[in-house]
């Protein structure tokens, strides 16, 4: 299967996810577990929440790849700001890491997607994928909002 027809099948998925949900975090979690299902034996997908000191706690993990003890360098979180994804390259594994904005600008979650499977290796169109799903994850989120 071409990478486009297998990112169209994501997308696909992420859109029902969006359909079947119920509240925000609801969405959230069926968006990257519908991700996780069409990309189980490639990636390792977290969700991470900041906090006011810019630490992270993790809200949701999925795949079965070992993670890492270091998530992503001290800065990213400032670099949040910039409002794009980054992709981080070291030895065989590859994250990309992308940030999600609350519709008042806040900074709500990073969202890790890291792989280690040398069959499967990140390219410009993953990363046009990923910024694609955080704006659909910002639009579609505010329809949650009570």
């Amino acid at each position: 299967m071409r990478k486009s027809d297998f990112l169209d099948e994501v997308r696909l998925q992420v859109g029902l996810a969006y359909d079947y949900a119920q509240d925000k975090n609801d969405f959230l979690f069926k968006v990257f577990k519908a991700i996780h299902k069409c990309v189980d034996k490639y990636c390792f997908i977290t969700i991470l929440a900041p906090d006011v000191h810019g630490e992270c706690k993790t809200i949701y993990t999925f795949g079965k790849i070992e993670a890492t003890k270091r998530q992503f360098g001290f800065g990213f979180v400032s670099l949040c700001n910039q409002q794009v994804s980054f992709l981080l390259a070291e030895n065989e594994e590859q994250r990309i890491l992308a940030p999600i904005f609350s519709s008042n600008r806040r900074l709500e979650y990073i969202i890790s997607i890291s792989t280690k499977n040398k069959s499967y290796r990140f390219t410009r169109q993953d990363i046009d994928f990923v910024n694609e799903l955080i704006r659909f994850i910002e639009a579609k989120s505010e329809n949650f909002i009570k």
